[in-house]
This record gives structure tokens, sequence and C-alpha cells, in this order.
């Protein structure tokens, strides 16, 4: 990872260090939302459409009607290694 200064590089490294030490979740969240960040300034939005099943989604679980699973498992499942 390149960084502009030693004290900089120092500084990240820490706050990866105390970021990987976060239950997986968490590090989801960050992860999220650093990805998000680094998108922001491409001009391509969100299709209506996407916002509306995300949206529809995210009621079913806070509703029970689903159960998330763990990412490990949805990519074993995506990957066909059942």
């Amino acid at each position: 990872m390149a960084t502009k200064s030693t004290k900089t590089g120092t500084k990240v490294a820490k706050l990866l260090r105390d970021a990987l030490k976060l239950p997986e979740p968490d590090r989801a969240d960050i992860a999220s939302c650093l990805y998000g960040s680094l998108n922001s300034n491409t001009g391509e939005e969100l299709h209506p459409a996407w916002g509306k099943v995300i949206e529809r989604r995210i009621r079913e679980v806070e509703e029970g009607k689903v159960k998330p699973i763990p990412r490990k498992e949805a990519m074993r499942r995506i990957l066909g290694d059942a």
C-alpha cells in the first residue's frame, strides 16, 4: 500500500490492524462504506429499480421473513461448493 508519508502510512497501518480485529459484520460495514466512497465520483447512479429491491430486502430481513447467511456460506453457495 503506497502512502504519501511514513507518518500517514503508520496511521493507515494502525487503522487497518484495529479494523481487522472487529467482528465480521462491522468489518463488512466499514468495507462497504469505503467502497462506496471510492465509487461516488464515477457519475454512475443506481438504477431506481435497484433502490426498491434493496428497500424490500431490508424490510424482509427486519420483519424476519428472511434470515441472512454469513458471507462465506453465500459464496460457497454461489460458487457451487455445496
